[in-house]
């Protein structure tokens, strides 16, 4: 489980009680499947705001830029 460096200080206890017995979701995975979809966003560390921001652009560029599967979807833009 991930948490801030605050809360791990401040709430170690509490924190660890939370991640016994929990089957919590490991970071590497996550970081395997981004090294997948795009190799150079994990070359750097952003600060969360700045990795939402751009993982939204890469999602409206990859929509963008594909086609439309169906006259729904094209009729939408």
């Amino acid at each position: 489980m991930l948490a801030c460096k605050e809360i791990k200080t401040q709430h170690a206890e509490a924190l660890f009680k939370a991640q016994q017995g929990m089957d919590v979701p490991l970071i590497s995975n996550y970081y395997n499947q981004l090294t997948n979809i795009d190799y150079n966003l994990t070359q750097k560390q952003y600060p969360i705001n700045e990795a939402l921001k751009l993982a939204i652009e890469m999602v409206l560029n990859h929509f963008h830029y594909s086609e439309p599967i169906n006259e729904e979807q094209r009729n939408a833009s």
